[in-house]
């Protein structure tokens, strides 16, 4: 079972001009920090890092080299908190969407497999996509996830989730029985097979 999104022409078909990149949000405000992770003011280009480099440090020693590339996740998160308010723009919308995603792959192109944040990240990138009302990415993304963590009960039940969302039970019913031969504890398989029974 393959999910099949043609990644040009999504890129094509976004209607800001310029191709998806890893960049800052403009004008971050002290209410949008204020609901980031804490961690955020630690990593890189933020408050913390600059005024207490030595806790910044004591977070790379503890995490690695994907922390130093952390401050795209958090610039992920400020553009997810931002996308509902785009309300009938959506153009915008479609820029923010591609720029949170593009931030979150920066890191998790930049960041070791065993990084502690990855799940996270996978998890986060399906929710910006959701908001952004492209469930055929979200599928995506938790196919990516899959991939990448085939024996992760979280990443399988995104996967059997977003494939239920676009309609494609046939592949999600696949991923179940698939997970069987994957899934070690008893109760994490009957939550997939219980996604499976929900009516759409």
């Amino acid at each position: 079972m393959k999910i099949t999104v043609r990644l040009g022409a999504v890129v094509a078909a976004l209607v800001f001009s310029g191709p998806l990149s890893a960049n800052t949000p403009a004008d971050i405000t002290p209410e949008e920090l204020a609901l980031l992770p804490q961690w955020c003011n630690h990593t890189q280009s933020f408050a913390g890092q600059q005024s207490n480099p030595e806790t910044y440090n004591n977070y790379v020693n503890r995490y690695g080299r994907g922390w130093t590339h952390l401050h795209h996740f958090c610039w992920a998160l400020i553009d997810q908190i931002r996308i509902p308010r785009t309300r009938g723009d959506q153009r915008q919308r479609d820029y923010l969407v591609a720029r949170a995603a593009g931030n979150i792959d920066y890191v998790l192109i930049h960041s070791p497999l065993d990084f502690a944040l990855r799940s996270e990240m996978y998890a986060r990138k399906i929710q910006v996509f959701r908001i952004g009302n492209r469930r055929d990415l979200a599928a995506k993304a938790a196919e990516q996830w899959v991939q990448e963590q085939p024996k992760n009960p979280a990443a399988l039940g995104a996967l059997v989730d977003q494939l239920i969302s676009v309609g494609d039970r046939a592949s999600a019913q696949q991923v179940v029985e698939r997970a069987a031969g994957l899934i070690d504890d008893p109760a994490e398989l009957e939550r997939l097979k219980a996604k499976l029974a929900r009516k759409p």
